[in-house]
């Protein structure tokens, strides 16, 4: 965590980059309050393979109520690639 940015693991070669500004109603003065290891659900908005990804958690132009944001009281599931139904 940066004062203007996260860091976040997305189990890929490089971290995505969350910047504290990028979650609904975000302001200067009211930035998430987000700790190391907590889970984020948010959208890759740029990607480049020499800096990595750009992250967002703005869902503009999909619904009114943003579901984006910290996931409280969720988990992270692994599946196996290609075994999808």
């Amino acid at each position: 965590r940066t004062s203007e940015n996260f860091i976040v693991d997305i189990n890929a070669p490089l971290d995505g980059v969350l910047g504290s500004l990028e979650f609904d109603g975000a302001t200067k003065r009211n930035k998430p309050n987000l700790n190391p290891g907590d889970l984020v659900y948010t959208r890759v908005s740029e990607y480049s393979k020499f800096i990595g990804a750009k992250l967002s958690c703005l869902n503009s132009g999909y619904s009114a109520k943003n579901a984006l944001g910290e996931l409280k009281n969720g988990m992270i599931v692994y599946g196996l690639r290609g075994r999808e139904k």
